[in-house]
């Protein structure tokens, strides 16, 4: 199902639990980025994939191929991505290991991840990310390539209000972040994790009903 953030699902909040767009059929997998990662004086983070500044005006297409044209002025932090990083979707092996709304676990290999825009966090909109619904557990093998993981998440602010959620980061199976019963007043979270060494990120969420989130901008930054 393709997700823009903004729609209202077609489905029961407990009959799905992964909400994006496969990442197997995508021929630019793991390849390193070039971009700048905005935030802009309104609130809304943007990612440009391509970018030229003249004249007090910052020009470029998003990670969608729009067209946009910035005034400096409008931006209040500009962070640049050099060819070290690459996103969450742009990884090989993203994995659905288990789907404990059904009573027999899935193992679904190929999930799908997106670039669809407006993912909707605490009023502000993000350009690049997926979004799952309800309880999801998803695996990705880093094989210790990477050292740092950064990224934005939190309750989509259309379908996501009604759910609260338990959810932990664990690298080689031991924790490294939690967040406990969050809900959409939580606003937006952070991840700012170290994976040094790493061969396996586990991310699980245990959510009732109503509660989809939108994971959005998450890097992984290369091991030296």
């Amino acid at each position: 199902m393709l997700d823009s953030g903004t729609a209202k699902s077609e489905y029961k909040s407990d009959s799905i639990s992964l909400i994006c767009l496969s990442s197997e059929d995508n021929p630019k997998k793991e390849k390193a980025i070039e971009a700048v990662s905005l935030v802009l004086d309104s609130g809304t983070r943007i990612t440009l994939a391509e970018f030229n500044l003249s004249m007090g005006i910052l020009e470029g297409k998003t990670m969608q191929g729009v067209k946009v044209r910035i005034p400096i002025i409008k931006i209040q932090q500009a962070v640049f991505l050099g060819k070290s990083v690459t996103r969450i979707q742009e990884l090989k092996n993203i994995n659905l290991r288990k789907v404990p709304f059904f009573e027999n676990p899935m193992e679904v290999k190929g999930i799908k991840a997106t670039k669809n825009s407006d993912f909707l966090i605490s009023g502000s909109s993000y350009s690049n990310g997926f979004s799952t619904m309800g309880s999801t557990s998803i695996t990705f093998l880093l094989d210790g390539k990477y050292q740092k993981l950064c990224g934005f998440f939190g309750f989509d602010d259309i379908d996501g209000r009604r759910g609260r959620a338990d959810i932990k980061l664990l690298a080689d199976g031991k924790v490294i972040a939690s967040w406990v019963d969050r809900t959409w007043k939580d606003g937006l979270g952070s991840l700012d994790s170290s994976l040094a060494g790493t061969k396996e990120l586990s991310l699980v969420i245990e959510a009732s009903v109503g509660s989809k989130i939108n994971w959005c901008e998450c890097l992984f930054f290369q091991a030296d």
